[in-house]
């Protein structure tokens, strides 16, 4: 039963660490490139935590949706990733799918999260190609700039 015991003190602890952690993200998202890294270091701490406890408990999916929360929050945080307001729906998305994995604890190992994985890896890849935005959204900021030049305005773009 001490396994048991381990995993409802988990789940209180995760429940816990998710408690603020759609606040804070909303606060990451509204502050765009100027990134808060204490802000973004809370968050990335308590998945840190979360990922942690359900490797060492052997809980394999609520690990692996937490790790790779981690590493997005971890370029977030290196300001390597902007967090715009598609890369923070997808970082919600992640962390309400921790959410009902821990409230689902008992069959957790049983569920399929290669979406919200696949999501997430996704937002990595894109820190390799030539521009992390996509072609629509960079092309709306091409033409806010371009737009803001022309009427000599010190900045217009808001970026990605």
């Amino acid at each position: 039963m001490q396994d048991a015991k381990l995993v409802c003190e988990f789940v209180e602890e995760a429940q816990e660490h998710l408690g603020g952690i759609e606040m804070k993200l909303l606060q990451v998202e509204a502050l765009g490139a100027d990134i808060n890294d204490d802000l973004v270091s809370s968050v990335f701490r308590a998945i840190h935590s979360i990922k942690g406890a359900a490797g060492f408990l052997s809980l394999v999916e609520i690990n692996k949706v937490a790790h790779r929360l981690e590493n997005v929050l971890g370029k977030v945080r290196e300001h390597q990733l902007i967090p715009d307001a598609y890369n923070v729906d997808v970082m919600l998305k992640a962390a309400d799918r921790l959410r009902k994995l821990i409230e689902s604890v008992d069959s957790s190992n049983e569920t399929d999260n290669s979406e919200i994985c696949d999501s997430l890896d996704t937002l990595l890849t894109q820190l390799s190609a030539p521009a992390p935005c996509k072609a629509g959204a960079e092309n709306a900021r091409v033409a806010r700039v371009e737009s803001a030049v022309e009427a000599d305005l010190p900045d217009a773009g808001d970026g990605c």
